[in-house]
């Protein structure tokens, strides 16, 4: 009949009845002086424990089975560190995901800022209804805009966008959004009425 303790040199590994790979480590070597110590067997002790680790009820061998499991397992039912080991991968994968998002939206904000004709005092003379209202924007964000450092057509390119991400998340029912669409109604309606005047 064979003992279930297992060994490493005909010792038991820390006593336990479930050997870990990583009680080689704390296991100390030979000196390096040894000029006895046969270099073929150098790993023997190592090697005895890897094999030891993938025998029924050995570190190795527990943590296969374990991610054997997960598959079809449920979250609550899987091991603590595979979720873990999810989890980050997720958190990862998101700010992986997130920083893209950001280059993308950076490099349109600009293609749009650039591909925008230069804001100037607005000379249109067209009686349609989008002029009544743009004609006068513009003309207050040209003649706003002379001495910053940002251009005209890029103040306008925002005004633009911030009044789509109001009415877009006003939809959604977002309260901020439909505040800073109010916002930006009034002050479309100031840069309108100071025109007029």
């Amino acid at each position: 009949m064979q003992s279930d303790d297992k060994s490493v040199n005909g010792q038991p590994i820390n006593g336990q009845d479930n050997p870990s790979f990583l009680d080689v480590l704390n296991q100390t070597p030979p000196p390096p002086d040894a000029k006895d110590w046969p270099r073929p067997k150098r790993f023997d002790r190592l090697r005895e424990a890897w094999d030891a680790s993938w025998e029924q009820g050995g570190f190795l061998y527990e943590r296969w089975e374990e991610v054997f499991k997960a598959r079809n397992a449920s979250w609550h039912e899987m091991a603590n560190w595979i979720k873990a080991a999810l989890s980050l991968a997720g958190v990862c994968a998101f700010i992986v995901l997130l920083d893209t998002a950001g280059d993308i939206l950076s490099a349109v904000a600009h293609r749009i800022a650039v591909a925008t004709p230069e804001t100037q005092l607005a000379s249109e003379t067209s009686n349609s209804f989008w002029a009544v209202i743009d004609t006068p924007v513009r003309t207050y964000i040209a003649q706003h805009t002379s001495g910053l450092a940002v251009s005209g057509s890029a103040v306008y390119a925002f005004w633009q966008a911030v009044g789509l991400f109001g009415l877009v998340g006003g939809f959604f029912h977002n309260t901020g959004a439909r505040i800073t669409y109010s916002l930006w109604g009034a002050d479309s309606i100031g840069m309108v009425w100071s025109n007029v005047l």
